[in-house]
C-alpha cells in the first residue's frame, strides 16, 4: 500500500514536470490569489480514488498549504487511504506523504510560470491569461473564466482556481472543485512552518529540481 501511495505521487510529479515544460513555452503575467489571505475546501474525484482537500493562503498566495485525503479503490488491490500534504513558500514548494514517514520533497515552484507544473498536485495562483480561452463559468456564485491547457481545463476566479479537470490519454477526467470558500479566513503564520525533525531531499523530476546552491 505504501508503495502504491509513492508510486502514484511519483507519476503526478512526471505528469506535472510536462505540463510546466508546456506553460512555460509563454510568457505570463503574475499571478495570485482573489485575497490577501483565505481558505478553500475542494471535492477530488479521480479513476480509483476520492477525495477532499483544503487549501489555506496568505501574502496573496506567497504562502500557501494544501493538504489532500484519498481513498484508494484498485480493482486488484484492498482499499486503503492516501494523504499528502505541500507547503508553497515563494519559490519553493515542499510536499510531505504519509507514506514517506518523516521525509519531505522539495521542489522549484517558478513564480514566472505560476506554479502549474505541480498542477496535479496543488492549487496554485494562476494569471488570468492562461492557455487558451474556453468561455465563462459560476462556482460558488463567483464568475470564473474557463482556460484550456494541454491535458488540462481550468475554471479561474481572479487568479484562483475553482475546478480543475485533467485528460489523461485513455482515461476518465479526474476533477477537483471546490465546495467551500471563505475569503475572511486569517490562518496563523505557522500554518506554512516546515515541522521540526524532517529529512529535505530534492526533487530530481525535471523542470522540478530545485536550483543548485540551496541549503
Amino acid at each position: 500500500m505504501a508503495r502504491a501511495g509513492f508510486l502514484l505521487a511519483s507519476s503526478c510529479l512526471a505528469a506535472c514536470s510536462a505540463l510546466g515544460r508546456t506553460d512555460a513555452r509563454r510568457p505570463v503575467r503574475p499571478a495570485r490569489f482573489p485575497a490577501e489571505s483565505g481558505r478553500v475546501a475542494y471535492r477530488a474525484t479521480a479513476p480509483g480514488r476520492h477525495g477532499t482537500a483544503i487549501l489555506t493562503w496568505m501574502g496573496w498566495g506567497d504562502r500557501f498549504r494544501y493538504e489532500a485525503r484519498y481513498r484508494m479503490e484498485g480493482e486488484k488491490s484492498q482499499p486503503f487511504s492516501w494523504s499528502y500534504w505541500c507547503l508553497g513558500r515563494g519559490s519553493e514548494l515542499f510536499l510531505r506523504s504519509t507514506q514517506r514517514g518523516p521525509e519531505i520533497v522539495r521542489m522549484r515552484l517558478p513564480r514566472e510560470a505560476p506554479g502549474l507544473a505541480v498542477l496535479t498536485l496543488t492549487v496554485v495562483p494562476v494569471p488570468p491569461d492562461v492557455g487558451t480561452a474556453a468561455g465563462t463559468g459560476m462556482i460558488l456564485d463567483r464568475a470564473c473564466r474557463i482556460r484550456t491547457i494541454p491535458r488540462a481545463r481550468l475554471w479561474i476566479h481572479e487568479g484562483l482556481p475553482m475546478r480543475i479537470e485533467l485528460q489523461r490519454p485513455d482515461s476518465p477526467v479526474s476533477s477537483l472543485e471546490a465546495v467551500g470558500i471563505n475569503l475572511s479566513h486569517r490562518p496563523k503564520s505557522e500554518t506554512f512552518e516546515l515541522p521540526r525533525g524532517v529529512k529535505i531531499v530534492d526533487s530530481k523530476v525535471p523542470g522540478l529540481a530545485p536550483k543548485a546552491g540551496r541549503e
